[in-house]
Formats: structure tokens, sequence, C-alpha cells
């Protein structure tokens, strides 16, 4: 049986991240917001509205694997074992790190395709 100081130490360390990681990735987020908002309007421009959609979703996605951070908190709160914490963690960050990979494989195909075919 796990103590419960190890418990708490395990909380307020996931909500240090978490705080950290949401610091982290808002100001980027605001700031394509700008541009997101500056390339839509702009109709003959085709190719920045594509990198802006391809940055404002990975930080996006950010946010949401940031937020799946505080059902940990609910696992360790709860009376389930250690094991499920650890299944958590592990499906949670093998489906982070796939996404991911994914997702800049498709930016490295948008930025190519960008920097070849727009002026």
């Amino acid at each position: 049986m796990v103590r419960k100081a190890t418990i708490e130490k395990l909380i307020n360390k996931i909500l240090k991240q978490y705080t950290f990681d949401l610091a982290w990735i808002m100001p980027f987020v605001l700031m394509l917001l700008l541009l997101f908002r500056e390339t839509s309007s702009d109709k003959q421009n085709t190719c920045n509205p594509m990198v802006a959609k391809w940055l404002f979703i990975y930080f996006l996605s950010d946010i949401v694997f940031a937020n799946t951070k505080l059902f940990k908190i609910c696992i360790l709160k709860s009376e389930c074992s250690m094991r499920s914490y650890f299944f958590f963690w592990l499906i949670t960050g093998l489906f982070y790190y796939t996404f991911m990979f994914l997702w800049f494989s498709y930016g490295t195909m948008v930025l190519y395709r960008s920097s070849v075919y727009c002026p």
C-alpha cells in the first residue's frame, strides 16, 4: 500500500507540471489566434492559414494532453491501485507521443509545401 504522503507528493508534482504546461502554451496560443485572424482575412494568401491551423491544432492538443494530467489526480485520490495509475500514465503517454509524431510529420509536409509552392 502506498502512503498518503507519497500520494500527496505525486499530486503536488502533477499540479506543478500542469501549471507549467499551461503557462508555457498559452502565450503561443494567443499569438496564433492573432496570426490566424490576420491570415484568414487575406483571401489571396493560401499558405499561411495552413501553417497557422497546423500550429494552432498543435498547441490545442498540448492543452488537451495537459488537462489529461488532471485525471491522474482523480486516480490517485480514489482507492485504485498504483497499477491503474501506471497503466493510465502509460496509455496516455503512448497516445500523446504517437499523436505528436504523426502531427509533426504532417506539419513537415505542410511547411515543405508552403516553402516550395507559395511565393
